[in-house]
């Protein structure tokens, strides 16, 4: 890990400023895990300590909100201190200072096996009901890569989410990309970005939508995806919008934009003839109660009411029968700055830091795609828009409409993928510019979309 002097003293000044603000509150049981191998080095050790001690400052220490312990390992685990020894943060870091560099072997599955076994037992302090991360801070470097993997796909199947985070000169990637839960829990030695992703896991107390908006478990800067299938609760706003009597065969994508608010297109909302229902953290439509991350389950709610656009552009407001509960797999979105009307359709707009998701045709086969998929895209606002098209000879452009556009041409959106997200990254968050309309399947001329950033649309989605 190469930290220098200075960022080490920036970021405890940031930490100390924000020490327990964990942003909503919640529970979690937190234990990081802490290679002193041989292979790591005194200096690399005593810097994986420190980062621990900043990552830890971030967050409420306690019984009722978050609990943290930490085992070193090496030819084998060693227990510093469990989940019920400590409740202040101070405590925590007097433990930390105290520990011993020893140096051996890294018996990494043995280690691993530990933390399941031990120190996430009822024993150690665990509780029942709260989401369990395990941090493994290490250079990969295991005896055995074999038993690694099998003892972390165990300890993932016991319901611990696991984040690895790389430190030392001599990394294994591939190890750390098995330890971790999936390719994005994977992190340098980052305070902030761990800590970060940490809180998404909380199992969070109800707190302001606008605070948590656009930002999702996994960093902004590692969630670049062309035409692929996405991972669990890769973007805990988007949901799977889906008739009661037939659920796969009449489904389409929506956006979470408030606690009891889901908005979709008006084409999807007529489709659902037997009632509408919400799947929260869908990924795979065609796998019912599907497990998550962490101790998270997808959950479907009803839909209370349909707000329908009076000036008839193609958007509904669902009204949910009961609130969302925000977690690292449902999260509302964030929506863009207000364009005004008079310029709306004069402003040349175009966004290259752009995603684009849905459960549309991934081969031009009108079939449902079975897990979500996304692409990047460049967001093309009302005046480009409507330029290209007359160019290429298309009809009038409907009112609050804009374009996207697939970086790769083969990614285009298609058939099914109405009432996907088309989200755009600014400083850290991901904005909804759009809800994919009309996917046209071809690379000939962009899709349509409805643009969120009309005044019109926004009026409309915050009084429904």
């Amino acid at each position: 890990m190469m930290l220098t002097l200075w960022s080490t003293l920036c970021l405890m000044c940031l930490f100390a400023s924000t020490r327990g603000q964990s942003s909503c509150g919640g529970k979690l049981d937190l234990v990081f895990l802490l290679d002193e191998s041989e292979s790591l080095g005194i200096s690399s050790f005593q810097n994986s300590k420190n980062f621990i001690k900043m990552v830890a400052n971030r967050f409420k220490i306690g019984s009722n909100d978050i609990q943290v312990g930490l085992d070193t390992f090496g030819s084998k685990p060693r227990r510093r201190f469990s989940l019920r020894q400590y409740s202040t943060w101070h405590q925590i870091t007097a433990a930390i200072d105290n520990i011993i560099y020893l140096g051996s072997g890294t018996n990494t599955a043995a280690a691993l096996e530990f933390v399941r076994t031990n120190s996430f037992s009822k024993y150690s302090g665990a509780r029942d009901g709260v989401p369990k991360v395990a941090v493994v801070v290490t250079d990969g470097s295991s005896w055995d890569g074999a038993a690694t993997r099998v003892q972390a796909q165990r300890a993932k199947h016991a319901g611990i989410t696991i984040l690895a985070v790389r430190v030392g000169s001599n990394v294994d990637v591939t190890q750390l990309n098995a330890i971790a839960s999936n390719p994005g829990f994977v992190f340098s030695a980052n305070a902030f970005q761990v800590a970060s992703a940490i809180q998404n896991l909380v199992a969070k107390k109800p707190c302001n939508a606008q605070r948590l908006c656009g930002h999702a478990a996994l960093p902004v800067q590692e969630r670049i995806a062309n035409g692929r299938p996405n991972g669990r609760c890769e973007w805990p706003w988007m949901v799977s919008v889906r008739d009661k009597m037939s659920p796969t065969d009449k489904q389409c994508g929506g956006v979470i934009v408030d606690r009891n608010k889901v908005i979709t297109t008006a084409d999807c909302a007529r489709r659902m003839t037997s009632g509408i229902e919400v799947v929260i953290g869908e990924n795979n439509i065609y796998k019912e109660n599907e497990p998550l991350i962490s101790s998270l389950v997808e959950k479907i709610i009803a839909v209370n009411s349909i707000i329908r656009d009076p000036r008839g552009n193609n958007i509904v407001v669902l009204k949910l029968r009961e609130n969302i509960e925000y977690s690292a797999c449902a999260l509302p979105v964030c929506l863009p700055d207000v364009l005004p009307e008079e310029d709306f359709y004069t402003q040349a707009s175009i966004t290259q830091q752009c995603t684009m998701a849905g459960w549309g045709s991934p081969d031009n086969s009108n079939k449902r795609s079975k897990r979500l998929r996304t692409a990047s895209a460049q967001f093309l606002g009302s005046s480009v828009c409507k330029t290209i098209l007359s160019y290429i000879g298309q009809s009038t452009l409907p009112q609050n409409t804009a374009c996207v556009q697939p970086l790769i041409s083969a990614n285009t959106p298609c058939e099914n993928d109405d009432g996907g997200m088309v989200v755009c990254s600014r400083r850290g968050r991901w904005i909804l510019q759009g809800l994919i309309t009309a996917p046209v399947c071809s690379n000939a001329f962009p899709s349509l979309i409805l643009d969120i950033t009309s005044e019109t649309i926004q009026e409309f989605i915050n009084n429904a």
